[in-house]
């Protein structure tokens, strides 16, 4: 059969939904994007939004996107068993420690090494834009964002800090990744456990009776793709805003097949939101 009567091929309204995302918020080669899987949640329900249509959609409502847990870890091997024998993979298993400061009204992320406690980053990062898409056939909606990311300028405090900040100040959170990354094109595909240690539980002096146990610190999983090669993606950007021969749609393609997958193979149970 032909395309259409008119012998054309309509894009994928989804896929033109991303690229235009893409192409107004995509404005510095410096910028991020990423996509993160979980559920949309109301935020006064706190249960998932139910929309009235049977395919993607593009949400407007106010609401958080939960985390995802994975169950078993025979799961995530079944889903590794299932990747791609083509082109080459490339794997990587970190364990960071992320800290978190606040300095003239700014957050700062560190990042250092859970091992031998080296600085590796210092960043600060703002949001740019969110679009919501919930996903109705699949156990997990997602989220893509672009994100702007500045790597600070090294200081005295913890080696490598990026703003001047007390060395008595406690992190205002503190977060342990365990990651498992795979890179495939320009994605980067990031697995990652988190555990966020307990608050101290405030001593009470006219409490009576047996101590109560300490807090269990909170665990949750994250799976997050992102384009890596920002500057390329930047370059088809242009081209697209100004009418010239691009592949930003071939990028929105595939972004969104690797999007669709991961919610498809991904475990289905639900965590907090993030």
């Amino acid at each position: 059969l032909e395309p259409s009567i008119f012998g054309l091929k309509p894009s994928y309204d989804m896929v033109r939904l991303i690229a235009d995302f893409i192409a107004k918020y995509m404005t510095s080669p410096n910028l991020e994007i990423e996509a993160k899987l979980g559920r949309l949640v109301d935020k006064d329900t706190k249960q998932r939004i139910l929309d009235p249509t049977l395919s993607f959609a593009n949400l407007w409502v106010d609401s958080a996107l939960t985390s995802v847990v994975i169950a078993p870890e025979q799961s995530w091997l079944r889903f590794e068993s299932n990747m791609t024998l083509g082109k080459r993979i490339a794997y990587k298993h970190t364990r960071e420690v992320d800290c978190y400061y606040k300095h003239d009204g700014i957050k700062v992320r560190v990042t250092t090494d859970q091992d031998t406690s080296q600085v590796l980053a210092s960043i600060t990062k703002e949001k740019i834009a969110d679009l919501n898409i919930y996903s109705p056939r699949t156990p997990f909606d997602f989220r893509i964002s672009v994100n702007e990311e500045k790597p600070g300028k090294p200081c005295t405090f913890l080696h490598q800090l990026a703003f001047t900040i007390p060395e008595e100040t406690s992190p205002l959170l503190e977060r342990q990744k365990d990651r498992i990354s795979y890179k495939h094109d320009i994605f980067s595909f990031d697995l990652t456990q988190v555990t966020v240690p307990a608050e101290k539980p405030r001593v009470n002096p006219y409490a009576t009776g047996p101590p109560q146990p300490p807090p269990e610190p909170k665990l949750v999983h994250e799976l997050e793709i992102e384009i890596m090669n920002s500057s390329a993606v930047f370059e088809e950007r242009t081209r697209y805003v100004s009418g010239q021969p691009n592949q930003l749609f071939e990028v929105a393609q595939v972004f969104l097949n690797n999007i669709k997958v991961l919610a498809k193979q991904a475990p289905q149970s639900p965590s907090r939101t993030a």
